[in-house]
């Protein structure tokens, strides 16, 4: 991941962490976040969580066959 998408997640995780704002506080500012970004470092990070889920979806599915 480049800097700017690990910069990006890292401030996501810090607004999940904090537990004195509601959901829809924090979806907020995670929408912000996101879209203050570039669409190749917006892209970027689709990528990689659409990857991690089909990594994690395999391996789940591969264990009940």
């Amino acid at each position: 991941l480049s800097d700017a998408a690990k910069k990006a997640f890292a401030q996501i995780g810090e607004l999940a962490a904090n537990e004195d704002e509601t959901a829809a506080q924090q979806a907020e500012k995670v929408k912000a976040i996101i879209d203050s970004l570039p669409d190749d470092v917006r892209n970027e990070m689709k990528n990689y969580i659409k990857s991690v889920v089909e990594t994690a979806f395999e391996k789940i599915k591969s264990e009940f066959q």
